[in-house]
């Protein structure tokens, strides 16, 4: 095979290494932390771009991409769009400028080698990749991903629950702060209508759901993530209450705050009173954290918090239940420690 020759290439000012090679008039460029991966992400792309069929338009994988989400138009939400755009902008981009027609097994694991993010985001990076080229060739590819490492969001202990509700007491983020202490998702808090709030009755009725889609802007959807997701909520925080009853409803929705803003405040709180960042999905974790503690079944919590199966919320008291092992371990091993 006659080799396929590259500029060499540069270091730039971060220290990575960019390569840059003209093709049909088009320059592309390809960046790697090491000298010899640029230059051979570089070769891969030329000898793929050449090698492919002579047409009037290449088909590439970032284009198999675009045919793979129009043809699942229907089937796919909004936020796993978004979710799949975001991977084809920013994930794999060794890959995307090359022709599908030129993609080996080699040239796809070096792309996955080079991946500076986590083994869960190379693995739904490569779905994404494999399932849209095998859509238009019906090609496999025998690749290794990085082992997946158990992802432990941060959550509040039930004595920090407390600390945290009195510092977010009369802020703009007190309410979603709240909703996400009775177990609801990000999407379920900005999907919440005044419609589903029965105060007479102190039940939350969750019903559709906020998400963003590609372009940013706010889809609202009728249905849960799941089926178990649609559920009726007790309210079982009187301060929640106490503000719901309050509030001023100016608009159908019962919070109205752009999401980012309300979760950078909430994670700012956090960091002033010396708790972990906790985000929404930390609200829901903390609150399996205190049902547990509170020795609440896992059948109720489940149900409360609209968990789909037994395993994920399992594996969510299994995490508090070791956290409480290794502070009485550490506790015992203080009790035995030489006294100064």
């Amino acid at each position: 095979m006659k080799k396929i020759s590259v500029p060499e290439a540069k270091q730039l000012p971060s220290g990575a290494y960019r390569c840059r090679v003209k093709v049909d008039g088009k320059t592309y460029s390809f960046t790697a932390a090491k000298k010899a991966d640029a230059e051979q992400e570089a070769r891969d792309f030329k000898l793929g771009y050449l090698s492919a069929p002579e047409e009037k338009t290449v088909l590439t994988v970032s284009g198999a991409i675009d045919l793979y989400l129009a043809a699942n138009e229907k089937s796919i939400s909004p936020s796993t769009r978004r979710g799949y755009k975001t991977i084809q902008n920013n994930r794999l981009q060794s890959l995307m400028s090359l022709p599908v027609s030129s993609l080996t097994d080699a040239i796809c694991q070096r792309a996955i080698n080079l991946e500076p993010v986590s083994p869960k985001s190379v693995k739904n990076a490569w779905a994404l990749v494999s399932a849209a080229v095998k859509h238009q060739t019906g090609k496999t590819f025998t690749v290794y991903l990085p082992k997946l490492t158990q992802e432990e969001h941060p959550f509040l202990q039930p004595e920090q629950i407390q600390t945290f509700l009195s510092a977010i007491e009369g802020t703009p983020c007190e309410i979603p702060a709240l909703l996400g202490l009775h177990s609801l998702r990000r999407s379920e808090i900005m999907g919440l209508k005044w419609r589903s709030v029965d105060l007479k009755n102190d039940l939350l009725y969750i019903r559709g759901s906020t998400v963003y889609d590609e372009d940013n802007k706010i889809v609202n959807k009728p249905d849960n993530k799941n089926k178990t997701s649609r559920r009726t909520i007790p309210i079982m925080i009187p301060r929640l209450k106490d503000l719901l009853s309050s509030a001023p409803r100016d608009s159908e929705f019962v919070v109205t705050c752009n999401p980012n803003t309300i979760w950078a405040q909430v994670n700012r709180i956090c960091e002033a009173n010396h708790l972990p960042k906790i985000g929404t999905h930390g609200l829901r974790h903390s609150f399996c954290s205190l049902a547990y503690h509170l020795g609440v079944s896992e059948k109720v919590a489940m149900k409360i918090g609209g968990w789909a199966d037994y395993q994920t919320m399992r594996k969510i008291y299994t995490h508090v239940a070791d956290s409480d092992i290794a502070a009485s371990v550490k506790s015992i091993s203080d009790f035995f420690a030489p006294k100064q």
